[in-house]
């Protein structure tokens, strides 16, 4: 029984240096607070939900997947929303809504029948070191809470 609660214990000291599972970016609600333009393509119909990939690769490379759909995202449609300390966010034609930021990593915005979640930019610099852009989000989701779309 000694030996296997040394076992267990010297195997939980070691995880935490091995295992990363969280994005490398952090932004703090300060961070957030402004003026955001968001930006939707023309939907897309998918019959297969597991090809549903958002531009990711299967499986997931985590030292590209910054980059998913980067490169061919073209906006059809702009939305551009005030985000206040308080956590309302104000449409240009002055409607109100909410926004909430996700742990250190994104944001989820809810305007009339529009929302909005998306995770910050990150990349990694010429010395492998990975940085937050704060300023920026990856491609994201968008859903219409109207009809589910």
């Amino acid at each position: 029984m000694h030996k296997l609660s040394l076992g267990l214990i010297c195997l939980l000291m070691v995880l935490p240096s091995v295992i990363k599972a969280d994005l490398p970016v952090h932004c703090l609600k300060h961070h957030a607070v402004g003026t955001w333009t968001f930006m939707i393509e023309e939907p897309k119909t998918i019959s297969d939900p597991f090809q549903n990939s958002c531009g990711h690769e299967w499986p997931d490379n985590p030292a590209k997947s910054y980059l998913a759909k980067a490169d061919e995202f073209s906006a059809a449609q702009t939305f551009q929303y005030e985000l206040s300390h308080e956590n309302s966010a104000k449409s240009v034609d002055g409607n109100y809504g909410k926004w909430t930021m996700i742990y250190d990593e994104g944001m989820d915005v809810h305007v009339d029948e529009h929302r909005f979640t998306a995770y910050f930019r990150y990349f990694p610099n010429e010395n492998g070191r990975v940085l937050s852009n704060c300023g920026k989000t990856l491609v994201g989701w968008y859903e219409n809470t109207s009809n589910g779309k």
